[in-house]
């Protein structure tokens, strides 16, 4: 009997990725442990698998029945092994108006600017609160496309108050898009990013407004 051949598509790239894939890449990547279930909802989100698409699920039934899923990830590969992604969700909704990203690989962003969102990048990293994210938002997203206004770190407190109805998957999103900037922009400037860089200083909650970090919020799993 002459095996049946079926195709499918997913994106090549990290940029490549739609805004919903971002988001829900994003999400998965900090809410899902590694392994087999990780793996599945990647590949679903990848073929932009939805619970109403019993086609395209009948479809990854048969791949998998003839291909390991071990083979099928080396086609993307670059999820699992890369974190290049350089362009942003183009704006996000606050409860007042729509807020704008910078330009791809952050090319618009002033070095201060960029010298506030890597403290708050690194304490992200630090303590995986919420609000760090909505702080960053804060920083990089302005109220008009390619367009930013004067920074005031002074405000800062103020605009990220905006950014709490945010969907976490969004901001998520945002913080992988910052890294993959971040990354691509350290290698095109090595002297000016030594490897060994400064880690999140001690009062990053109260040099930007968080004030006492017992009153930090911690909804990291609210999606």
């Amino acid at each position: 009997m002459r095996q049946k051949n079926i195709s499918i598509k997913i994106p090549k790239s990290w940029n490549e990725l739609s805004d919903r894939q971002l988001k829900l890449t994003a999400l998965v990547f900090h809410t899902t442990s590694p392994g087999l279930i990780f793996d599945i909802r990647v590949l679903y989100i990848l073929m932009n698998i939805r619970w109403w698409h019993l086609g395209k699920k009948i479809k990854l039934h048969f791949v998998l029945s003839q291909v390991p899923l071990s083979e099928l990830k080396k086609h993307y590969s670059y999820i699992y092994k890369e974190r290049n992604r350089t362009v942003f969700l183009p704006y996000m909704i606050t409860k007042k108006e729509a807020y704008f990203s910078p330009m791809e690989n952050m090319s618009n962003i002033t070095a201060g600017e960029f010298a506030v969102a890597d403290d708050l990048s690194r304490l992200w990293q630090k303590n995986k609160t919420r609000n760090v994210l909505e702080y960053l938002a804060a920083v990089l997203y302005s109220t008009a496309p390619n367009i930013r206004p004067r920074f005031e770190k002074d405000d800062l407190a103020a605009k990220a108050e905006l950014f709490k109805k945010v969907p976490l998957k969004e901001l998520l999103a945002m913080k992988l898009a910052y890294d993959g900037c971040y990354e691509s922009i350290t290698k095109r400037y090595p002297r000016a990013f030594p490897k060994n860089g400064p880690s999140a200083s001690q009062d990053a909650k109260k040099k930007y407004g968080f004030g006492d970090p017992r009153n930090v919020r911690t909804e990291i799993w609210d999606a």
